[in-house]
């Protein structure tokens, strides 16, 4: 699927997202994601793939941080800005990020990496963004495990 479509499908669900299949479905692993996050007081997290800021807001309510969300998909920027008022919200592709380098403490992309289109780019862009270039890359699988 291209990047319009994605973009278009994601945009004409945005309103329902969280209450629809594919946001009960993903809340299962935000609870699995925040439960293994070692979330420092005010620490610099982005969420790569926002989409609704639902997993963002789960992370503020937990411990009180510096929030960061992308995406690609404006109405659900929209949703996630309403959302996450007292963060930055906007759009983004992962593998252009508008930040810094150092940026960031955490990193996460939970339900949205298989959508991006340059995975290799996303890689590149994610050691950058992240404070000393130092990653932890946890997958679904180690997570369930």
């Amino acid at each position: 699927m291209d990047k319009n479509k994605r973009e278009f499908k994601f945009d004409k669900r945005a309103s329902s997202y969280d209450d629809g299949f594919e946001g009960k479905f993903s809340k299962k692993f935000y609870r699995v994601l925040l439960s293994r996050l070692n979330l420092k007081p005010f620490a610099k997290v982005l969420d790569v793939g926002c989409g609704t800021g639902y997993l963002l807001r789960k992370m503020a309510d937990a411990q009180e941080i510096q929030g960061y969300g992308i995406d690609i998909t404006q109405n659900m920027i929209d949703i996630a800005a309403e959302k996450c008022s007292d963060m930055t919200i906007q759009t983004s592709a992962c593998e252009k990020m508008p930040f810094d380098d150092g940026s960031f403490d955490i990193l996460t992309a939970c339900m949205a990496y298989h959508h991006f289109s340059d995975k290799a780019g996303f890689a590149f862009e994610l050691v950058d963004v992240t404070c000393d270039g130092i990653v932890q890359v946890v997958t679904l699988r180690k997570l369930l495990i």
